[in-house]
């Protein structure tokens, strides 16, 4: 009995200590719709390999993790091991991702982390976690980026307005969910201000979300990739141009008021691959595709494949071939026209080693058909 009084003692100690571990909030942004914080941790937080653990000051459906570090290092150098605690579910396991936004591409000059979730797109209640950088790095600063989203889950049904494209060519655009279908209630979302830079692209650029493992309602996954990247990393919309969920739905990604699939169709530019943006197309596969359960599924590989079959048609391009593309070492190489994220940013994991490497058969399954 005594011993169980001791091992209720400590966890009250702990949690105690949890709630001591943040040093400051840097940012606060609440409204009906979304609750976001930046939490600056504590000093003793940035050491590597300590195993920290915090009770979050708010609830949370997704977070991710950014470091102040004065060197310019590889993203793939800065990984971070976590498990997230989701109330009356527990604990997930531990998970492993990296830095994937540079200083340079955020307005918050710090290296972030893709958008991160929990057991599903719900909400979590505390992180556990624990990093490694390189020996001769010094860490200035890590904070933690909690988003409270869960008004916005499963606000859209995926099966309503989508868009049904009355196009004759062969192969034929493919059934889409629009903007409007998962924008949820984001006015700026629906009503984007800012002009869309229009591109000439040779390549398509394959990324995966990193993560969630496992989700329910894709359009809350496409709506906090948005929510991420828009309020808090400073972009004017987001990242990718399309994105593809495991039910096999395909969304309209960044917006593009020549989405039209006939002449008058044109790509614009996107915010997932640095300066290879002005070259390339981006699309994503929602979630981490290297996890067991949520691996590419055919219906994803399908759908895919279908719209890759319609651009690559559309351009005049075989999906097979490859070309120069300047990449975000702003070294040119001559890569596959249909590449993943890896390829045009060394050291970065995306799309995951499974669909990064069922690339080969997406190019011969793209040409195949048509």
């Amino acid at each position: 009995m005594k011993k169980n009084y001791f091992i209720t003692f400590l966890l009250f100690i702990m949690s105690i200590l949890a709630y001591g571990q943040i040093k400051n909030v840097k940012y606060d942004d609440e409204n009906r719709l979304h609750h976001i914080q930046i939490i600056e941790l504590s000093d003793s937080l940035n050491r590597p390999a300590n195993i920290n653990l915090i009770k979050t000051p708010i609830e949370f459906t997704s977070f991710a993790f950014a470091w102040d570090i004065y060197d310019n290092i590889s993203l793939g150098d800065m990984i971070i091991n976590y498990r997230v605690h989701k109330p009356e579910k527990g604990w997930s396991e531990w998970k492993q991702s990296t830095a994937s936004f540079a200083p340079n591409e955020n307005k918050w000059n710090l290296y972030f982390t893709d958008l991160l979730f929990g057991l599903d797109e719900g909400l979590h209640d505390s992180i556990s976690f624990y990093f490694i950088i390189p020996q001769n790095i010094t860490c200035r600063g890590i904070y933690l980026i909690l988003q409270d989203l869960s008004s916005q889950i499963n606000r859209t049904n995926n099966n309503e307005n989508v868009t049904i494209r009355d196009d004759e060519s062969c192969p034929a655009f493919p059934t889409m969910i629009d903007r409007s279908a998962w924008c949820g209630s984001y006015n700026a979302c629906h009503t984007p201000t800012y002009a869309p830079t229009y591109i000439s692209p040779s390549h398509v650029i394959i990324h995966h979300g990193g993560s969630p493992d496992s989700y329910t309602d894709g359009a809350a996954v496409v709506r906090s990739y948005w929510n991420y990247h828009v309020n808090t990393l400073g972009y004017d919309d987001i990242a990718y141009n399309y994105l593809f969920d495991k039910f096999g739905n395909f969304y309209q990604g960044r917006y593009n008021p020549n989405l039209i699939p006939s002449g008058a169709y044109q790509d614009v530019k996107g915010a997932h691959s640095g300066v290879s943006n002005q070259y390339s197309i981006g699309l994503c596969y929602l979630g981490n595709t290297d996890a067991t359960g949520n691996n590419p599924t055919t219906a994803q590989n399908n759908k895919c494949t279908h719209f890759m079959a319609w651009w690559f048609d559309f351009k005049g391009y075989d999906p097979t071939s490859s070309a120069n593309i300047l990449c975000q070492d702003n070294v040119t190489r001559n890569l596959p026209r249909i590449c993943g994220k890896r390829d045009v940013d060394p050291g970065n994991i995306s799309p995951g080693n499974i669909l990064y490497n069922s690339l080969p058969t997406l190019r011969l399954n793209t040409k195949k058909y048509y």
